[in-house]
């Protein structure tokens, strides 16, 4: 019979470890930066990582959505994905996204799917926006 490997020893410097620490010193930097600056900009900045937010949940859920066209959406700009598809005006209601990735072709079906996942992720940004 062969004689068994010890087991190794635990390992200090994990992989999730430095990207933590990194993401989590980038985090106060910025928590320490939006102190210092006016009650207009720092809402200004936590709108826009509510959209990122929102943006980064979508691409991960279902579909990839620029946070600048749920924006749009958000402020009533644009309306329905779904009734963009079928009159032909993506373009018109996802100008960011589709400046993004030429050629974007999306079914009617897929449309309305959508519409329902961005007004959940808009969802989302609204109470990202309400923590302190």
């Amino acid at each position: 019979m062969r004689a068994r490997k010890p087991a190794p020893a635990p390992d200090d410097d994990h992989l999730l470890l430095a990207p933590l620490a990194a993401a989590q010193e980038a985090v106060a930097r910025l928590e320490a930066k939006v102190e210092m600056v006016s009650e207009a900009v720092a809402e200004g900045l936590c709108a826009r990582m509510s959209y990122l937010e929102a943006a980064g949940w979508l691409r991960h859920a279902y579909f990839s959505v620029h946070p600048w066209d749920l924006a749009l959406r958000d402020a009533g700009v644009i309306g329905s994905y779904g009734a963009a598809v079928r009159a032909d005006r993506l373009k018109t209601v996802l100008p960011a996204t589709v400046g993004q990735e030429a050629g974007l072709d999306v079914a009617p079906s897929v449309a309305v799917r959508l519409d329902i996942n961005v007004n959940q992720a808009l969802g989302l940004a609204r109470l990202w926006r309400q923590l302190d």
